[in-house]
Parts: C-alpha cells; sequence; structure tokens
C-alpha cells in the first residue's frame, strides 16, 4: 500500500480527513521510519459496526480521535484532538513519553511511569518503536501491541506473563530532534 492510497481510503471511505496525521503517514514512510517493516500491512481499520456509520462519525468531528491504524501489527488509536504545534517524533529523535502499561487479557496495569530513549533505536520493545514514529509533541495514543512485538514468548519479570499482549496509554511529552 502506498500512503497516497491509505490516505485517500480513509477520506472517501471512512469520511477521515486529518491533515496530521496524513503528514505523519507520509513522512514515515517517506524518511523510512515505517519503511523496514512490511508496507502491505499498513492497513486503516474502523471499528465500528458499520462502515456507514464510521463515515458519519469520522466526517462529524474536526480531529482524528478514534481513529485506528495497523501499524506492522501495532493496533495505533488516536486520543484526543492533534496538537496545533510542536515537533513530530521521528526514528533517531531522543523522546520522553508518559505512559500507562496494561495486560490486554484483564486489564492489569503492570508499569506507570516516564521513560526518555531514543526512537527506532531499539532501546524499547519493537511496539513503541512502531507505534510512536509521526506523534506530535503533546499528543497521546493508545497501543495495542501484540506479545510478537512485546515481550514474546519470555515475557517480562514478574509482571508480565509470557505471550501477553500488552496495551499501552502513551502521552508524547518531549521530542528532542535528532540533529539538534
Amino acid at each position: 500500500s502506498h500512503p497516497s492510497q491509505i490516505l485517500k481510503y480513509m477520506k472517501e471511505e471512512l469520511g477521515f480527513d486529518n491533515k496530521g496525521f496524513a503528514r505523519a503517514i507520509k513522512k514515515g514512510l517517506a524518511r523510512s521510519i515505517l519503511k523496514r517493516h512490511d508496507r502491505d500491512k499498513y492497513t486503516v481499520v474502523a471499528r465500528s459496526k458499520s462502515n456507514a456509520q464510521s463515515q458519519k462519525q469520522s466526517a462529524g468531528s474536526k480531529g482524528s480521535k478514534g481513529s485506528v491504524i495497523n501499524v506492522g501489527g501495532v493496533m495505533v488509536t488516536m486520543v484526543g484532538e492533534e496538537p496545533k504545534s510542536g515537533p513530530y517524533a521521528e526514528s533517531g529523535d531522543t523522546v520522553k513519553v508518559s505512559y500507562k502499561g496494561i495486560l490486554k487479557k484483564d486489564n492489569t496495569c503492570f508499569s506507570q511511569d516516564t521513560m526518555e530513549f531514543t526512537l527506532g533505536a531499539g532501546e524499547v520493545i519493537a511496539g513503541w518503536d512502531r507505534g510512536i514514529p509521526g506523534m506530535r509533541e503533546g499528543e497521546r495514543r493508545k497501543l495495542e501491541i501484540p506479545h510478537g512485538l512485546a515481550y514474546g514468548k519470555k515475557g517480562h519479570k514478574k509482571t508480565i506473563p509470557p505471550k501477553a499482549d500488552l496495551i499501552f496509554h502513551v502521552q508524547l511529552l518531549k521530542v528532542k530532534k535528532y540533529y539538534q
């Protein structure tokens, strides 16, 4: 899927026309932030009872709240309105996030903290390296991460069991551009 095809589908079929989200998709694919993952798996998902209902809901809102996209296996939900200004996070940037981590199977919170790391450097689970690029400083997202992009078959310490699918509520607090 080419970014323009995804955006065309989002606008025509879902009534979704968020320029900030569109820029993030184009920028992410163009700058190879997301290219290393299977580009054919970047599909748009509408979570509603019918496509007509989805069109009606999306057309009625200016922002991208509730929009869901599958980014290399990570279900990314836009939460709230996109901030009007601030830098976008991209591979190589140092980012600071606040997060709440939840086990998907029973909604148990296993961690809540802030963290600073270099995006795309493998310092965090793969699901974060896929779900955070394109976020704007101040933006909030919900990341649904399958175990294969989280802690896998082994789990992590005593808090995350083997093969656990995870949900993270993430807010991007700060972006330090890699070229600064």
